[in-house]
């Protein structure tokens, strides 16, 4: 009761409690002020460790830059300088801008891809994002404006009042902002060619535009779908059919897999496999993207990293229906948000559309990526065709690491127990990550012993690579989704497998020339965009598409493997 009486008589209580009279233009000023001052606190930061020195060019391009946000952000709410319209805006900006500062601050940016992210985001996943440190955010930053503001007695005088006052103060700040520019006209040219991806964290300019990138592209005329890869043809090499899985990984970095040389034993399974000499680990591989919705369709597209765009690949068909029109049965199985459209065309199943809460595969508040596997011998044993299934695990998503195992894979410890781990030390972080790891080494080992219990019955084959990484505190970065272009490795390096069963082996060469492609191939740099090539050329299936250099499993490969051996 004491503590609730010192708050109610505190300054700040009395503030709030007070209805102010100010006039509609001296309320956006104010944000314009406030914005930049409290909103951009990671901005500034990131200026600061960015400038060699503090100098006074230093120093004016930080003064020339506020002003210019404010001049923007007071442009922005003078649109809305009307009854009914301005604070409803203005309270919608500060909660939005209070929830970027805080992304921010965990080294993520809110740019077209991650808007496009946001969209896709079932409620599970947006509820593993709200945490402590966001609550705080949100209220300091969002609800004590709000009330503020709501409380606020709003004189919004005349319309030509209002038009001279906003003239007055954006031609002040234009003005302010054009001679600092021309004062300091070298080194804010060089700084801001030099520091372009500072520009990310403006908070909320950056965002707002990228919002409207993300809209122009979206809500576009719809492009006509264009059927590629018509004229594929399967070649038959085997008289056994081939059954092949692919696990798509979700959020696993690379440098975190044992088989990788990561010093803690993350993936003793696959250990045990590669020693066996059936399965392939390809160590030097590259994400097309950072983000699911990016990352998931390029992975599928026979478009080149260089030609890609999510809107493009939507527009046309991929791997999955080539394979498809081939005469190949393919399926997909998500435990994830959604396949983002690459199986919009093919038999698809989401077990998030039908939950059971009894299953033994539900924890916490979600299925565990066994469920992927379930009835999956009963599922191949319906066609007689060669059959590509496709698994898109739940994987390593972050935040919350350790709901993403059940507690019997709890190999390291300790480890971060909270959906906040920027208030989790880093070995916490680290742990509950790799035990991600260790429960996805456990489930591709599952799937394999699956695929070689049917060895009589058909060759098979499993696949397996991530459709991104994941910072895990690194430089203060977590989570995923920055810009490639300025994205550390950690988001960018992924693991791929290959696993081949003995038929399989046999069907693609002699030991002696696999053994040339384990040493040379597998050291090759590549990306994301061999895996649709290698698709097609595990079924052999033949089309204009088809790209024998960007396979890893062909001649040219081999060739390129044991030439990059030459001294």
């Amino acid at each position: 009761m004491q503590v609730l009486l010192m708050l109610l008589q505190s300054p700040l209580f009395t503030l709030l409690r007070t209805r102010y009279n100010v006039t509609s233009t001296t309320l956006i000023l104010l944000i314009a002020i406030v914005i930049p001052a409290f909103y951009n606190l990671n901005f500034w930061l990131r200026l600061l460790q960015t400038f060699e020195q503090l100098s006074l060019p230093a120093i004016g391009f930080s003064v020339m830059f506020f002003t210019l946000i404010s001049f923007l952000v007071f442009m922005l709410l003078s649109l809305f300088n009307h009854h009914y319209l301005l604070k409803p805006v203005a309270i919608t900006l500060l909660f939005s801008a209070a929830s970027i500062a805080y992304f921010n601050s965990i080294g993520v940016v809110i740019d077209e891809v991650m808007i496009k992210n946001i969209t896709e985001t079932n409620t599970q996943e947006a509820m593993e994002l709200a945490n402590g440190s966001l609550l705080t955010y949100l209220l300091i930053l969002g609800f004590i404006p709000a009330f503020f503001i709501a409380r606020l007695k709003l004189n919004y005088q005349s319309k030509w009042v209002r038009l001279k006052r906003s003239s007055l103060y954006s031609i002040t700040m234009a003005l302010g902002v054009s001679a600092l520019l021309y004062s300091n006209f070298q080194f804010t040219t060089f700084f801001g060619r030099e520091n372009r991806d500072l520009r990310l964290f403006v908070n909320p300019l950056f965002p707002l535009l990228s919002v409207n990138k993300y809209a122009s592209s979206h809500f576009k005329t719809v492009e006509v779908f264009v059927h590629v890869g018509s004229d594929a043809q399967q070649i038959k090499l085997a008289k056994k059919r081939t059954v092949g899985i692919f696990m798509l990984g979700e959020t696993a970095r690379a440098d975190h897999f044992g088989i990788n040389g990561y010093p803690k034993n993350t993936t003793p399974n696959l250990d045990k496999r590669l020693a066996q000499g059936r399965l392939f680990n390809f160590s030097d591989v590259t994400a097309c993207g950072t983000s699911t919705a990016y990352s998931v369709p390029c992975i599928f597209s026979l478009l080149d990293e260089d030609n890609y765009s999510p809107n493009k690949a939507r527009n046309q068909s991929n791997v999955l229906d080539i394979l498809e029109s081939a005469g190949i049965k393919t399926l997909w199985r998500d435990n994830n948000s959604s396949c983002k459209g690459v199986c919009a065309r093919i038999e698809n199943e989401n077990f998030r559309d039908h939950i059971d809460k009894q299953s033994l595969y539900f924890h916490e508040g979600a299925y565990l990526d066994e469920i992927l596997l379930s009835n999956l011998d009963r599922v191949i044993a319906t066609t007689d065709k060669d059959i590509l299934i496709v698994l898109h695990q739940l994987g390593s998503h972050g935040p919350a690491y350790h709901r993403r195992y059940p507690k019997s894979f709890a190999k390291f410890s300790p480890s971060c127990a909270s959906n906040a781990p920027q208030n989790c030390t880093p070995t916490e972080v680290s742990n509950s990550y790799d035990n991600t790891i260790v429960y996805t080494d456990y489930l591709l080992e599952k799937t394999i012993t699956l695929l070689e219990e049917h060895s009589q019955d058909y060759q098979s084959f499993m696949l397996y690579v991530s459709d991104h990484g994941e910072s895990l505190g690194e430089n203060g970065v977590y989570l995923h989704g920055l810009p490639k272009v300025i994205a550390p490795k950690s988001q960018t390096h992924v693991p791929l497998v290959l696993w081949l069963s003995d038929d399989m082996y046999n069907t693609f060469g002699a030991p002696v020339a696999l053994e040339a492609y384990a040493n040379g191939c597998v050291e090759r740099e590549l990306s994301h965009d061999h895996i649709s090539h290698t698709l097609l050329a595990i079924f052999n299936v033949e089309t204009s598409l088809k790209k024998a250099e960007k396979s890893i499993i062909n001649n040219h490969c081999l060739l390129s493997g044991m030439l990059a051996k030459e001294p």
